[in-house]
């Protein structure tokens, strides 16, 4: 932390000094902006302090980023006790402690940062994928990885995976009517190359997944048996047997179906609509399959919901019989809709298994080939080597020999896979005789930091609710051991005015809004540390489309919106009220000094068209914008 933060920020309230005491072992939720970083960096801190080794402390976040920026806070904030003046350094420890330090203390501070610096590889901080392959490196036997292996990027796993998907459509198209072939056969039909692509990604993406329940039927074959016997279609069933089923006697009602032909020509314009429907299936003969669509779409909506009514009043009056039959096979069309998607979905799974178990093989095959491991190799052989390996008690032993503390940073972003890796680290230190048998005899603690609500991973596996459950998982043990526990939350916010804070906690008192942003259901308030700064809230009328003018048929994408269209309207009345400020000399009540462009952001959801259109109003007012 730069000496002008240090100047701005308080003294740690009593929730921050619980939360960095080296004794206890903690379980941190924050609000966004309440310092969870500065109480991971303090909590290391006052670790050191304490007399940890540095060696013995390890600091595990989810991004790289992340540990960068621990580890720059942590290293500045020791490089700064090591020059202050004694008064200066005294209150400093104060601020993150509570008592004043004695002389001991001050020297041991101004010694830690040299210490850190010193100690072989340093402070760990780092990513559980960059622990995993420091762990693997370690015990590559005990783990069957090849003992030089390399850790393929996502761009060259991608690149990979791309070869290995080439090879396996390529015996696809020779394999023709094998069940390869087959399954390549239907995908095609189903989806374009880009969503192929993308199926794909997402399969290598979940291929635990796929292995889990790879083990759990016995293979492809045990897998597509259960799918299915789930969803009730026959063990050779295709969705052509039930389009054939639709239309096999003595279930359909052919010869009444005829005579409605009558009772539909009698009727209203729509009837007629009917009646052309139904002539056109009655009289197709060998490929009556072929109007299937047709046929369900007499009985049905373009939704797949049944019709309020197949024939309307007057002819149904006066052909009650025939209004019977049609409501009757209305019923069989619905039962007969349901099962063919069952069909469809069996079929669609069963092809999208095979070409994924040829594919995810093949993967595997060629990153053994070259020793490779992606990241979630990392993730999955650690978890397999401390979970499943006859190994894993000496594996334990070892690493439990070298770490006295675990810190866990956006614990709302760890993955269910790597809270497995976490918690078989800590169980070991965090049973019996052995949470005091840590470095000197110090008391062995684990510290998690995060907040469910800001969870932005879970296309990378990350699970919130975990959070909560890993959170319990760990009392139980702490407590289990006689340890100290504590669940903290930090409310207070460093980032926003009170302003800000206000029409958030007004939002979320809502229950619509509420409901999901936890696995608990609590949401904390936020205390504003920045009281008195100021700040507004401002909520604008929604632009909405001009329904009274139709779009052009010849606009793409990559044109430029019309004046009309809403997103060019709201646009134009950012630039407009930005360019009020800087015409009417708006000043910051700060410093008192005129807005300048720099001291504007804009926040968008996504990098969309509405970019593109904000930045050239922006430069249409010659107002510069980045």
């Amino acid at each position: 932390m730069s000496a002008s933060e240090q100047k701005r920020r308080p003294p740690a309230d009593e929730a921050q000094l619980r939360a960095s005491n080296p004794e206890a072992s903690v379980w941190v939720s924050a609000n966004a902006g309440s310092g969870k970083t500065h109480a991971l960096t303090t909590r290391v801190a006052r670790l050191l302090l304490s007399g940890t080794a540095p060696e013995r402390i390890l600091c595990l976040t989810f991004t790289k980023a992340a540990a960068a920026e621990m580890s720059s806070r942590l290293y500045d904030r020791l490089g700064q006790w090591a020059v202050m003046e004694d008064a200066a350094l005294a209150r400093a420890i104060a601020d993150i402690e509570g008592p004043m330090p004695d002389k001991d203390k001050l020297i041991r501070a101004r010694r830690l940062f040299a210490h850190a610096i010193e100690t072989p590889g340093g402070l760990k901080i780092q990513t559980i994928h960059a622990f995993c392959e420091r762990l693997l490196g370690r015990f590559p036997l005990e783990a069957q990885v090849p003992p030089n292996f390399d850790v393929m990027d996502e761009r060259a796993a991608r690149e990979l995976l791309l070869e290995v998907r080439d090879e396996v459509l390529a015996r696809a198209r020779v394999d023709g009517s094998g069940p390869l072939g087959r399954a390549l056969s239907l995908i095609v039909t189903r989806i374009d190359e880009l969503s192929f692509a993308n199926l794909l990604t997402e399969i290598a993406g979940k291929r635990r997944l796929f292995a889990l329940q790879s083990e759990r039927f016995g293979g492809v074959e045990g897998t597509v048996r259960a799918i299915r016997i789930a969803l009730g279609v026959g063990p050779d069933e295709t969705a052509d047997d039930v389009r054939a089923a639709l239309f096999a006697a003595p279930a359909f009602p052919e010869a009444g179906l005829r005579q409605a032909l009558e009772a539909f020509r009698a009727g209203t314009v729509t009837d007629e609509k009917q009646a052309a429907k139904l002539a056109a299936v009655l009289e197709a003969k060998a490929d009556r399959e072929a109007f299937a669509e047709t046929y369900a779409g007499i009985f049905l909506t373009d939704k797949q919901e049944p019709r309020k009514t197949v024939i309307t009043k007057k002819p149904a009056d006066k052909f009650p019989a025939i209004a019977r039959m049609l409501a009757e096979e209305q019923l069989r069309v619905v039962a007969y809709v349901a099962r063919l998607k069952a069909a469809e979905v069996a079929e669609a799974s069963e092809a999208i298994l095979r070409l994924a178990d040829e594919i995810l093989k093949g993967f595997a095959a060629a990153k053994r080939r070259h020793a490779f491991l992606d990241y979630e190799d990392l993730i999955d052989t650690t978890r397999d080597l401390l979970l499943k390996s006859a190994m894993a008690p000496w594996v334990l032993y070892k690493l439990d020999g070298g770490i006295d503390h675990i810190l866990v940073d956006e614990a709302q972003d760890t993955s269910p896979e790597q809270w497995d890796v976490i918690s078989e680290i800590a169980v070991e230190f965090l049973s019996g005789a052995g949470a005091r048998a840590g470095n000197a005899g110090t008391v062995r603690t684990i510290f998690a930091v995060g907040d469910e609500k800001q969870s932005i991973f879970s296309f990378q596996g990350a699970d919130p609710e975990r959070f909560d459950a890993m959170r319990r998982h760990f009392e139980r043990s702490v407590k289990a051991a006689e340890l100290k526990w504590e669940p903290i939350r930090l409310v207070r916010s460093f980032r926003s005015t009170p302003e800000v804070l206000k029409a958030v906690d007004a939002v979320f008192s809502l229950e619509a809004a509420r409901r999901g942003l936890t696995a608990s259901g609590a949401v904390d308030e936020h205390v504003p540390v920045r009281a008195g700064e100021a700040g507004l809230v401002e909520i604008w009328d929604i632009e909405k489309a001009d329904d009274s003018e139709d779009p052009d048929p010849w606009d793409v994408p990559l044109d430029y919106m019309n004046e009309s269209d809403p997103r060019a309207r709201l646009a134009t009345r950012i630039a407009e009220t930005i360019e009020g400020w800087f015409e009417g000399g708006e000043t910051l009540a700060a410093t008192g000094r005129p807005i300048e462009p720099g001291d504007i952001l804009i926040l968008v959801r996504r990098r969309d068209a509405f970019v593109a259109e904000m930045i050239r109003k922006l430069k249409e007012k010659r107002i510069p914008a980045a």
